[in-house]
């Protein structure tokens, strides 16, 4: 997954499980329309919100989100090293 694509990649797989906004939303307690606009580009997702989607939502387990966090901290030093 891209980071920097994170909302297509929660419709892509939203939609390989078959699930609404509303499943999803009913499963990480966020709103249907936060969501949306996650997925659609017009909400940048904290740290804290791609957790509960990943986890809650597409179930994924501890080394799927260990490699998940790896990617996330290369591209803040990726991003110190380009700005300083």
């Amino acid at each position: 997954m891209a980071f920097n694509n994170f909302g297509e990649y929660v419709r892509k797989v939203r939609k390989q499980y078959g699930m609404s906004l509303q499943d999803l939303a009913d499963r990480t307690n966020l709103s249907p329309s936060f969501i949306y606009r996650i997925e659609v580009g017009k909400r940048q997702a904290l740290l804290n919100s791609r957790l509960v989607i990943l986890l809650c939502g597409f179930d994924w387990d501890t080394e799927k989100l260990m490699a998940y966090l790896e990617k996330v901290l290369m591209n803040i030093e990726e991003f110190k090293r380009i700005t300083n």
